[in-house]
């Protein structure tokens, strides 16, 4: 079909009432117009191609018109190649899709509130493409079957509950964030992959929403829905700096709650640069702050935040090499042997060994203070002290609960007499599901 014109334009082109499937390809323009679910009822599917610009206008299904408040139901909608996208508020409000919603090589310059805002979705797929500003519920689907956002897509700017979603399977892989603000991923998942994604800058939480899906006790959880939480070989640039608490996740303590579900953990890389993260690195080698980072949450989010961050550190991969474009990995440099010497205590507080820049605690004090006498920082189970004549003497032997708390990282697998659980079946699925999918979207 030619190129369709402004809904202001006398030109404009008005789709046949009987109409099953709308397609455009090679277009300067396409615009939907609302109500065009109302206008054409046997509509059901939307293909759009190698177009300079989309405009998606505010609801383009009007439940209200029909007086019932059913959905309308597409198949699917697809659209690729689109230089310019842009849809407003309530663009598919009271519209489910059967099938899918693919979106490759497309590019959004701002996503509003409730811009992506369906009733029920099966599938939900982006790859390749772009989306510079996502607003708070700018992907806002009530229910879901998958979310896959894939293949270098970034997303340069996410608000709070950017992605605010319940579904079956929620998976991000390989992708770019830029900022992400407090529970930008406030998503319930029945399974979560995230893995191979760059995480720039941490302005907040991101994964403070980040949940698995209740069961309830008396419940039967149906087969086809797998249950499990993987985090791997993510990068975190730390631009400029990793905040206090940026990764926590309390509800991590509820994603085994069904006997059924896995959680694979593994080879998340940092840079090594103790100044930028220095919390993350005192936490896990000398109990700092640890009692803080155990508070955040909630009895409805959970208490999982600590358990994730020593996750987190000790399956940590080698360091990362971060330039303005990119995040390399540095092949013959372990995060865990980096971190080992990163810290000092000096004159009776905490410092990066390299800057001689005391750790900042957030203890209620408000002082900033790590005095090892005040407790915060007492007694460390991993650390270095400088001597008088400028050299270091360095120790190391994780927490191993004999202080009265849970063995964390090594020390608890040593305390176990078990190795860290592996699924190597998992990964590899997934591994295979992940290859698989970029095959299609790339055919």
């Amino acid at each position: 079909m030619g190129p369709a014109s402004s809904p202001t334009s006398p030109d404009a082109k008005t789709p046949p009432e009987n109409a099953a499937s709308l397609s455009f390809s090679g277009c300067a323009e396409v615009d939907l117009r609302p109500r065009l679910l109302n206008s054409v009822p046997s509509l059901r599917s939307i293909n759009v191609t190698k177009t300079a610009r989309m405009v998606v206008a505010p609801r383009i299904y009007d439940s209200r018109a029909k007086g019932n408040g059913e959905s309308a139901e597409l198949e699917y909608i697809e659209l690729s190649q689109v230089d310019d996208l842009s849809v407003s508020r309530n663009s598919f409000e009271g519209v489910s899709v059967a099938s899918s919603f693919w979106m490759k090589e497309v590019t959004v310059p701002r996503v509003p509130s409730l811009a992506f805002n369906f009733d029920h979705i099966k599938e939900f797929s982006i790859y390749g493409s772009r989306f510079d500003r996502v607003s708070m519920w700018g992907f806002k689907l009530a229910s879901c079957g998958e979310f896959n956002a894939l293949g270098m897509t970034r997303f340069f700017s996410m608000a709070s509950q950017s992605f605010s979603m319940k579904c079956d399977k929620f998976m991000a892989a390989y992708n770019v964030f830029g900022q992400l603000q407090d529970s930008a991923f406030d998503v319930e998942f029945g399974l979560a992959d995230i893995q191979g994604n760059t995480f720039e800058t941490l302005t907040g939480k991101p994964f403070l929403d980040l949940r698995p899906r209740p069961t309830e006790p008396s419940s039967e959880v149906p087969s086809s829905v797998q249950s499990g939480f993987v985090f791997r070989e993510n990068k975190f640039a730390a631009d400029p700096t990793l905040p206090f608490g940026s990764l926590a996740m309390p509800a991590f303590e509820k994603v085994d709650a069904n006997e059924e579900s896995y959680v694979d953990i593994e080879d998340n890389r940092f840079v090594c640069e103790c100044d930028k993260l220095a919390w993350f690195i005192g936490a896990a080698t000398h109990n700092f702050d640890r009692d803080s980072l155990e508070d955040i949450g909630s009895e409805k989010r959970g208490y999982g935040t600590l358990d994730f961050i020593d996750e987190l550190y000790d399956t940590a991969g080698k360091c990362l090499r971060c330039g303005l474009r990119s995040c390399e990995v540095v092949e013959d440099e372990n995060f865990g042997d980096y971190a080992d010497s990163a810290l000092i205590l000096h004159n009776g507080q905490l410092k990066c060994s390299a800057s001689g820049r005391p750790l900042e605690s957030q203890r209620g004090n408000g002082n900033g203070s790590n005095d090892v006498g005040s407790g915060n920082a007492d007694k460390p189970s991993s650390y270095n002290y400088e001597k008088d004549d400028g050299s270091v003497d360095s120790f190391h032997n994780r927490r191993d609960g004999n202080d009265g708390k849970t063995a964390v990282g090594d020390a608890a697998l040593a305390s176990s007499g078990s190795p860290r659980p592996m699924s190597s079946t998992v990964s590899a699925l997934l591994a295979s599901a992940i290859t698989a999918t970029l095959l299609a979207a790339s055919s």
